[in-house]
């Protein structure tokens, strides 16, 4: 049916004076509010081709859409402005035939009921607007706990200013009329109870009264629908809500159809009736002929069968079907198109998916649901829109908002209740908590909660779970009320939320917390577990932080052995190898006591250095380091032969030894002085290794060993001058590095006086005499008889030879020989005298040497050859005598000689 339009008299009203006794009977409720609004009965003569029970009656309301009571909001009050309002509106229905077909509208569709326009009035003259959207989401229901935008008697404004009601009103009769109006609360009118229904949390549990629940004489007319139904208040005589409402929120009552107020969608007219039940559809059937298509929602059964039947409760048709030439060209069976989606349910008959919405989140409607299910005390609907915190949502201001409600209007399950929240049955879950406590049951079906606040937490009304401590604080004891908990969290500790002791989580090591009330393990103050870029507190160089330090210098890092760098959670050991620095202890440089236990690095040791646990040492003397990280003090081996290395070298030839009076032998520290008596041997002259004591024959000074000078001999060893052991003895000569005072004898024609320095001695033995080796005498012996003769130079007596006679000096110290030159006529003795050539014969002198003179043997010396002759005063020494190679006798003292000298 078409909905009732709005409009003034025209020339077909007929208006009596009076309205017949039936109008008036059913319009008490209205006549008792007469001055707030006009309304007269006529007929029209249009109404017969309107109305096809022929009934006359109409009721022409006129209304300026003000209460009759204040329109008071959270201590304030906006004064309406005035409506227009002019509604011929049908009364004294009868009830349709159930025979006839009943087309039904979408409850859901808000064009359907009017936009923004009446779908009734109240009895006190207040239209009623539909409690959806433009795009079909209900505004009644909003945030819990929040107010909605009603006054006090559920009261709205439109964009006009204009005044209206969504629900049934709590404030249209007086209380002496009994009539469901509760106690004045601060002079102010009473809720209807929206607590169950609604979600109302303004004024606390006292200011959330209801209508009278159960009172004699209920129902009560509260308004008219434009349809010219009457609309009635919530609850029966016995205070229970009304049962058995069709999809239009009406029933049949009193011989006649009207609606019925409830405490959820749609709240008053859902959809202008009668709308369709259950029974009244199965008792539905609708005749066709072959040629005719089944309605929407109907089916054929078979071609034998004329009959449109209603698809079952669940199931629908969204196309209908019909038989033409005994065929179906529609649906033939109970199936239909399919099962009616979630969220919506499908009444018999029903030709979309979506048929009806579920309704208001008291509902659910699982897949092929043929009616809407009451959600279950101690459950919710669900599911639930992420954005809707628990079922609730912020309003439909916005298109956002309103489409989360769309959302509640097509729940598909019900949920058990979960722990912090309790469920009455409305489809709801509300925090079930109080100040310390909360609700610690699942199924909880009421609002008392007397779990304890967990430890870790706290309680708040109407917060349905325990909140976690903030982090930087702690719940140490159960039941709990504010978001201080037990307090702040120690210095050294943080604590995340829902931590349970002051020393929950010990800062880091490496880092600390020097105040309370730390959240993050970055143990600062920075730091509010946000903000991933704040700086955690770290723990200063040259110290360490354990577990809960408080303090950046928590511990000194400890000796040489250790290093601490920032951030350290305990010291690090140094490596072997490597020393620790510090700010005084620079690389580089040596070690210092004053940072000694703050250590905070380290470094490879240096070339000259070794480093065990931590320290830093010089290489030890006479070795060298060349190479870095050397762990022990004799480092890479020892200094070279020739060279020495003071602690810390870091070559095997770190210094030259010096000059040759000083000697550095393998390993040497430092230059060696040769001792006096010694020199220095093996290497450069800068580069001796060894000394020795100097050798007989030598003195040795600077560290230099020479010969003793000629002339001079040492016969000891270790000498240190040139004097050496004193002058070679007469009689014999010293060559340089003689070691013995009778070296060589002098050779035989010479003789030496001391201190011969070759073998020329003091000079030749003098004529007439002989001079034998080792003379030490000019005359050493005389010649001898007038036989023999001593030239200059004689080392023996030489015998005259045959013929001849020695001649010079005298009779023991000839000199030479001469011819005698008158043979065979030698004088026997004395002296002779020449001729000349007259013929004078002369005698030679007597000496003279003749072949039958008896010849004196040579000398026993003269006639042997190689003979050892041993060298007087010095026993076991001796000289080689040849005279056929040496006529002067030389020799030389046997006996070894420095080579290098």
């Amino acid at each position: 049916m078409s909905q009732p339009i709005a409009y003034s008299y025209d020339l077909n009203d007929i208006w009596e004076s009076n309205c017949p006794q039936g109008v008036n009977s059913t319009l008490e409720a209205h006549l008792k509010h007469s001055p707030r609004w006009n309304f007269a009965c006529k007929t029209n003569a249009d109404q017969t081709a309107i109305w096809p029970d022929n009934n006359p009656y109409q009721l022409f309301v006129k209304s300026t859409g003000m209460p009759d009571h204040s329109t008071e909001m959270d201590g304030s009050s906006q004064t309406p402005s005035k409506a227009a309002l002019a509604y011929k509106i049908k009364v004294a229905k009868p009830l349709p035939s159930l025979t006839s077909q009943v087309f039904r509208q979408n409850p859901s569709n808000g064009k359907t009921l009017g936009l923004n326009t009446p779908i009734g009035f109240a009895v006190n003259g207040v239209p009623f607007y539909s409690s959806l959207t433009s795009d079909n989401a209900e505004f009644v229901q909003g945030v819990l706990g929040e107010k909605k935008g009603h006054d006090d008697c559920m009261g709205y404004f439109n964009a006009q200013g204009e005044y209206y009601y969504a629900t049934a009103p709590p404030c249209l009769f007086a209380a002496s009329e009994g009539k469901g109006q509760g106690k004045d609360f601060d002079g102010k009118y009473d809720q209807y109870t929206f607590q169950n229904g609604y979600g109302e949390f303004i004024r606390g549990d006292d200011s959330l009264l209801r209508w009278s629940t159960k009172m004699e004489g209920a129902p009560f007319v509260i308004g008219i629908a434009l349809d010219g139904y009457f609309i009635y208040s919530p609850f029966d005589e016995n205070g229970d809500e009304h049962t058995g409402l069709d999809n239009c929120n009406g029933k049949n009552y009193n011989g006649t159809y009207a609606y019925f107020s409830t405490l959820h969608f749609p709240y008053t007219v859902g959809c202008f009736g009668p709308g369709v039940t259950e029974d009244t559809v199965l008792n539905t059937t609708i005749t066709t002929s072959s040629t005719t298509k089944c309605k929407p929602g109907r089916y054929a059964r078979d071609v034998n069968h004329k009959q449109c039947l209603p698809c079952p409760a669940g199931r629908f048709n969204s196309e209908g079907g019909s038989c033409k030439g005994g065929v179906c060209d529609g649906f033939v069976d109970t199936q239909c198109s399919g099962l009616c989606e979630e969220g919506y349910f499908c009444p018999p008959g029903s030709s979309s998916p979506r048929e009806q919405v579920c309704g208001g989140v008291q509902y659910y409607c699982p897949e092929g649901s043929a009616q809407r299910s009451a959600v279950d005390a101690g459950y919710y609907s669900t599911p639930l829109d992420e954005a809707e915190e628990f079922g609730e949502f912020n309003g439909t201001r916005s298109r956002e908002g309103r489409n989360r409600m769309v959302n509640s209007f097509t729940r598909t399950s019900q949920t058990i209740c979960p722990k912090g929240y309790f469920c009455n049955g409305d489809g709801h879950r509300r925090a079930c908590s109080a100040a310390g406590s909360f609700g610690n049951v699942t199924g909880h079906t009421n609002s008392s909660c007397n779990g304890a606040c967990p430890v870790g937490h706290y309680c708040l009304p109407n917060i349905g779970n325990p909140i976690p401590c903030p982090a930087g604080t702690y719940g140490g004891t159960k039941g709990l009320k504010s978001s201080a908990c037990s307090g702040l969290c120690d210095e050294g500790y943080y604590c995340p939320p829902g931590s349970i002791s002051p020393t929950q989580i010990a800062c880091p090591a490496g880092r600390y917390g020097e105040v309370k009330g730390l959240r993050t393990d970055a143990c600062s103050t920075s730091c509010d577990g946000a903000n991933g870029n704040c700086d955690p507190t770290v723990c200063e160089e040259g110290y360490y932080c354990p577990l809960a330090s408080t303090s950046g210098r928590q511990n000194e890092c400890g000796g040489e052995d250790v290093f601490c760098p920032s951030g350290s959670g305990s010291p690090t050991t140094a490596t072997a190898g490597s020393y620790t620095t510090g700010t005084y202890s620079v690389e580089g440089k040596p070690q210092s006591k004053f940072d000694e236990a703050r250590r905070f690095d380290e470094a490879v040791c240096e070339k000259g250095r070794f480093c065990v646990a931590g320290k830093k040492g010089l290489c030890a003397p006479g070795r060298y380091g060349s190479s870095t990280g050397n762990i022990k003090p004799n480092c890479d081996g020892p200094c070279k032969e020739g060279y020495y290395c003071p602690e810390g070298s870091t070559s095997e030839t770190q210094i030259r030894c010096g000059g040759t009076n000083f000697y550095c032998p393998l390993n040497s520290s430092v230059p060696l002085a040769v001792p006096e008596g010694h020199y220095s041997k093996l290497g450069g002259v800068d580069t001796r290794s060894a000394a020795e004591q100097c050798p007989r024959g030598s003195y040795c000074m600077g560290g230099v060993a020479r010969l003793c000078p000629a002339g001079r001999y040492g016969s000891t060893v270790g000498l240190t001058t040139p004097s050496c052991s004193g002058p070679c003895k007469q009689g014999f000569y010293c060559s340089e590095g003689s070691t013995s005072v009778t070296q060589i004898a002098c050779p035989a024609g010479r003789y030496g006086t001391g201190g011969s320095v070759d073998s020329s001695c003091s000079g030749k033995c003098k004529a007439g005499y002989y001079c034998p080796v080792a003379s030490f005498s000019v005359t050493q012996l005389q010649c001898g008889g007038d036989m023999v003769y001593c030239p200059e130079g004689s080392g023996l007596p030489m015998n005259v030879t045959v013929g001849s006679y020695s001649v010079g000096g005298n009779a023991t110290t000839r000199v030479n020989e001469e011819v005698c030159a008158v043979a065979g006529h030698v004088s026997p003795a004395g002296e002779y005298t020449v001729k000349n050539d007259s013929g004078d014969k002369n005698l030679c002198p007597s000496r003279t040497r003749t072949s039958n003179d008896n010849v004196r043997p040579r000398p026993a010396q003269l006639m042997e050859v190689d003979k050892v002759t041993d060298i007087p005063n010095m026993p076991g020494q001796h000289v080689h005598v040849d005279y056929s190679i040496d006529p002067e006798n030389e020799y030389r003292y046997e006996s070894g000689y420095p080579g290098n000298v």
